[in-house]
């Protein structure tokens, strides 16, 4: 479902700067008097990374005859503010932005913007004649380090076969990179678990305990991850914590990350929207 990116969550908050706004603009379709640019988040498509990457799909009014956006870190964002003001700004990614060919009047068109690791801006100007109106938006760019390299184990049975094998194919898995989240606290992943640029998150949810043999761990939290794996039948397959699905924290304690070993243990539901297919333990253990 599409939603206003002034709506959004977490990483892409928005910082709704609107500027040099008139209240002339126009409130009849065909009449707009001051050219308007409105925002909305879609979701990446396949093969882009919703970590770093953000898709908006761009509307205009009447009066807009061209477009032009720019992602801009945060650093020179606030430096030329400062320097010639949110008008000068407007003419800043006129001049140094990129423009959105075949974007005119009352047009709609979406547009990627890739590769961002840290704080950005990212701004929109509506241009007609030396009218300039500007939509703005804040994204983080999540920012990584692996700190461990080693065999995920989805669901093993007693009988040597993984539970979600068949269905999302995942079994055992080596080589998979833990990382460290460097500018968001607290937050891991298994970089490409289940494919290019689809992993899995987690973050510390409490600690740190000790187990009963006096090891250091920390609960975690598994949000809801799509794995990018499309049932044939049921759609989109998802994975969770159980204590997520089943909306009752004492099963967090089975969800642990050992810090000094790195060893992640997690108690996880795989399922669709119509229910879940497997739920059991997932395991992730260092090569080294």
């Amino acid at each position: 479902m599409k939603k206003y990116i002034y709506g959004m969550a977490m990483v892409l908050s928005v910082v709704a700067l609107f500027t040099s706004c008139k209240d002339e603009e126009g409130t009849e379709p065909g009449n707009d008097s001051s050219p308007v640019v409105t925002l909305f988040q879609e979701s990446v498509t396949s093969g882009m990374n919703a970590d770093n990457d953000v898709l908006v799909r761009v509307a205009t009014n009447a009066a807009v005859k061209s477009v032009y956006y720019l992602a801009t870190d945060s650093a020179t964002y606030k430096k030329v503010v400062a320097t010639s003001g949110t008008d000068g700004f407007n003419d800043y990614v006129v001049e140094n932005g990129t423009l959105v060919d075949s974007l005119g009047a009352s047009s709609v068109k979406d547009v990627a913007i890739t590769g961002m690791a840290g704080d950005y801006v990212i701004t929109f100007v509506a241009v007609n004649g030396n009218t300039k109106n500007a939509s703005s938006f804040g994204f983080t760019g999540l920012q990584w380090e692996t700190i461990a390299t080693g065999t995920y184990y989805c669901q093993p049975q007693d009988d040597g076969s993984y539970a979600m094998e068949g269905s999302i194919g995942l079994g055992k898995k080596d080589n998979v990179s833990l990382q460290r989240c460097t500018n968001v606290a607290d937050t891991y992943q298994f970089k490409d678990l289940f494919k290019t640029n689809v992993g899995m998150k987690f973050t510390l949810y409490a600690g740190p305990n000790k187990d009963d043999d006096g090891n250091e761990y920390y609960q975690v939290h598994v949000a809801l991850n799509n794995t990018g794996v499309v049932h044939s039948k049921y759609g989109n397959i998802f994975v969770r914590d159980v204590a997520t699905w089943q909306n009752n924290n004492s099963y967090m304690d089975y969800n642990r990350y050992y810090p000094a070993s790195n060893e992640v243990e997690l108690f996880l539901e795989y399922g669709v929207s119509a229910g879940y297919f497997s739920y059991g333990n997932d395991y992730f253990i260092p090569a080294n």
